[in-house]
Formats: C-alpha cells, sequence, structure tokens
C-alpha cells in the first residue's frame, strides 16, 4: 500500500457521503467531452505558469474519452487508478525554475490529492459493490462513470483556480484586495462542496476596503485548515467567520474555521504541533492517511510573516467539541 492509499475506516466514511447520490442522467454530463472542453475553455484557463494546466487538461480529456467507451465497472476501476497514477506522474516531473515555483507546486499537488484522491478510488472501486445494492449492473456502472467524469472535472477547476493563486505567489509583496481575497476563498469552498456542504462562511464585510499583505501565504494558510477541518470533520458543521481582536495593544483582524466534527485536540498534542514536534491529533493517525501538512504549512508560514507571536493562539485549547483554528489576516496600513 503506498501512501496515497485509503483504509477501510476512512472510506467507510466517505461511502456514507456518497451512497445516498441520485444515478440520474444529470450526473453522467460530465462524460461528455465536448461539454467538458466548452466549460473548460470558458474558465479562461491561462497556460503560462509552474501549475501544468495543458498536461493535465490533456490527460483529462482522454480519460472521460476511455470512461465514456468503457462497459464494465472493472475496466472503470482501472481507468481511475491508472489516470490518478498519471496525474501525480505530472505533477512530480514538473520542474519548478526557483523555491517559491516549487513551494506552490507542492501546496498545488498536496490540496488536490487530499481533495480528489478518496473520492475517485471509492467511487469507482468495485470493493464497494454491496455499499450500492439498490442499483443493477448498469446503474452501478453509470454510477461510477458520473463520479469519475467530476473527479475529472475537479482536477482541472481546481488547476484553473490554482492559476490564479499563482499570479499571487509570483508577486509576494504585492497585496490583494481584501475581495480578490474572499472570492479566492469562495472558489476553495466550492472545488470542496461535495465533500462537504456544511461549510458556512460568517462576517465577511467586517473586513471591508483593505488589502492583504502576502495573499498566497495568507490563502495557504486559510486553505490548508479548510482542508484539515473537511478531512476529518465527517460531514460536520464547518464554519469560516472573519473577525477583529486586540493583540498587544493593537487591532488584529483575522479569520478563523471551526471544526464541529472532529473530536477536540488535546493540550499537550497541541503543544506538540505548535513546536513541531508534532503534526495532528494522535487519534486522527490510523484513520485517515494524509501528508501531515496542514498545520506545518500554517506555522512556517506565520514565522515567514512575521507573525510568530501569534503561533500560541493559533489552536484554542480547553475545548469540549471540535477544533478551532484562529489565523491572523496580514492587512496592509
Amino acid at each position: 500500500m503506498n501512501i496515497l492509499s485509503v483504509n477501510s475506516v476512512s472510506c467507510n466514511r466517505i461511502i456514507k457521503l456518497h451512497s445516498g447520490e441520485k444515478t440520474n442522467k444529470t450526473l453522467y454530463n460530465s462524460l461528455d467531452k465536448d461539454v467538458f472542453v466548452k466549460n473548460t475553455l470558458n474558465n479562461n484557463i491561462s497556460f503560462n505558469g509552474i501549475i501544468p494546466q495543458q498536461e493535465l487538461l490533456n490527460v483529462s480529456r482522454r480519460a472521460l474519452n476511455f470512461a465514456k467507451k468503457s462497459n464494465s465497472s472493472e475496466k472503470i476501476e482501472l481507468l481511475a487508478e491508472k489516470f490518478f497514477d498519471r496525474i501525480i506522474k505530472i505533477l512530480n516531473k514538473t520542474t519548478a525554475n526557483s523555491p517559491e515555483e516549487q513551494n506552490l507546486l507542492r501546496i498545488f499537488r498536496h490540496e488536490l490529492v487530499n481533495s480528489t484522491y478518496s473520492r475517485l478510488m471509492i467511487g469507482t472501486n468495485t470493493m464497494f459493490r454491496s455499499e450500492m445494492a439498490h442499483l443493477n449492473n448498469l446503474q452501478y456502472l453509470m454510477y461510477q462513470k458520473g463520479q469519475f467524469g467530476d473527479v475529472v472535472k475537479k482536477i482541472v477547476d481546481m488547476s484553473a483556480h490554482w492559476s490564479k493563486i499563482e499570479k499571487w505567489g509570483e508577486n509576494p509583496l504585492e497585496p490583494a484586495t481584501m475581495d480578490d481575497f474572499k472570492q479566492a476563498i469562495h472558489t476553495a469552498i466550492s472545488l470542496l462542496k461535495e465533500k462537504s456542504n456544511n461549510i458556512t462562511i460568517l462576517n465577511e464585510n467586517i473586513i471591508i476596503n483593505k488589502k492583504v499583505k502576502k495573499p498566497f501565504d495568507t490563502y495557504n494558510k486559510v486553505s490548508q485548515i479548510v482542508l484539515n477541518a473537511v478531512k476529518y470533520g465527517e460531514n460536520k458543521p464547518i464554519t469560516i467567520k472573519y473577525g477583529q481582536q486586540l493583540f498587544k495593544g493593537k487591532p488584529l483582524n483575522f479569520i478563523s474555521v471551526i471544526n464541529e466534527g472532529t473530536h477536540p485536540i488535546a493540550n499537550a498534542e497541541i503543544d506538540k504541533i505548535l513546536s513541531g514536534t508534532g503534526y495532528r491529533a494522535s487519534h486522527t493517525r490510523d484513520t485517515i492517511k494524509g501528508t501531515g501538512l496542514g498545520f506545518t504549512e500554517v506555522i512556517k508560514a506565520l514565522k515567514s510573516e512575521g507573525l510568530e507571536d501569534w503561533i500560541p493562539n493559533l489552536i484554542e485549547k480547553n475545548r469540549s467539541s471540535g477544533v478551532k483554528v484562529t489565523i491572523p489576516l496580514n492587512i496592509a496600513d
């Protein structure tokens, strides 16, 4: 089993999410290659950055064509495995020209794997045929094709989204408007919707007419925490909340992510995470596989922005339920 494999516990969680989906024709529209290409072109994708969008688009088009012609569940399952292997090979062979590009590519790969791999493997895996016993064989095949098509489209959508984020990484000293930053968060959440339909954003208008310093680092911090919340939250409510408070006698803008579905992290384990001697709660290590980059990336970004003093406040202690993470927004004067 490789590092991307999903164990039975996490599989069962995700099957519960998707076993209730309707298997009607609207689910299979993403397999229409012409519609897929038209929608992709409407995304105004730029192929000039480090994200290998052209290669991802090409392999996605070919995969959809093979999926449309496949006449058995086993062929779809094999296609899904080969497709994702090909995606990872494309990302691994992409050469960055600077440490900044390498960092962006690594984060994109991390988000793509965490957002798509489990759903693709489970949605197409014949091992879970019994979970869909209410479908006949043809309906189940169409269900697999729908799951495959939706994930393929999402990968292309993610590459388009990250091409825009990449521009922030290329110009790290150029602030972004708060409106652009909020829109990026909205887009990221929309890409997560099929994994969690319980994401709410509060107090968006509390910070207006401002600009975000180092927007790539700030976006990276927030997206890592939201990804963690979705991955560990068992589809329970997730709240993203903007706010302001005094910190060391000065106003501080922040964004909090409250995940009600995760077992609270013990204070001792929070201390290990914040000190760099641990990377996540021990109760998640044997149930959900992952790279463990979430909190590590956030702490690294806080240090690079001169916000190291905030690290002890990053994860709220003494909670009776859920996990709350609060990230300062580095707002331009």
